[in-house]
């Protein structure tokens, strides 16, 4: 599991944040991408690309399109739809199914992960002790595949499952 929130979402940083600035403004921002999808695809292209440079994060071609496609308004509504969903549900760690799994799961926390809880890693050892969990030293985010280069992922992976990466 690389990167997963698996309890108390709506407690962690992006959890408030979405609670109480996002989820209010869920309406406008799937009619604002109704008005994007009136744009010429040239243009909001280029406007993807220029929020990307003006954040200084790296990006490609299938990062462009990737945002380009979510950015209509039913892919939207249902996204949001998903997050309010997963924020009033994903409570509670379920220990029990992680106890019956853990010689068959490797979990990943990232170490700048706001939709997760601070000390979650060590919680969970606590909670299911033995348990092949270890948080990322590399500074990767949340959402590595947009903000960073795909194959740095990829190599500490091939790091851990060849035995010499962080676990």
């Amino acid at each position: 599991m690389l990167f997963p929130a698996l309890e108390r979402m709506a407690e962690t940083s992006n959890g408030k944040l979405f609670s109480r600035i996002v989820t209010p403004f869920v309406g406008f921002i799937c009619f604002m991408a109704w008005i994007y999808t009136l744009l010429p695809p040239i243009l909001g292209t280029l406007l993807i690309i220029m929020y990307f440079k003006l954040t200084r994060k790296e990006t490609t071609p299938s990062i462009v399109d990737a945002t380009n496609q979510l950015i209509h308004p039913t892919v939207l509504h249902n996204v949001f739809y998903l997050a309010i969903n997963e924020l009033e549900l994903v409570k509670q760690l379920n220990v029990d199914i992680l106890e019956q799994n853990k010689d068959k799961i490797v979990i990943y926390y990232g170490s700048k992960d706001n939709w997760v809880p601070k000390g979650a890693c060590e919680e969970l050892r606590k909670a299911v002790p033995g348990i092949n969990a270890s948080v990322c030293t590399k500074g990767m985010e949340h959402a590595f595949m947009v903000y960073h280069n795909p194959e740095v992922m990829s190599q500490i992976l091939l790091d851990i499952i060849k035995g010499q990466g962080d676990l």
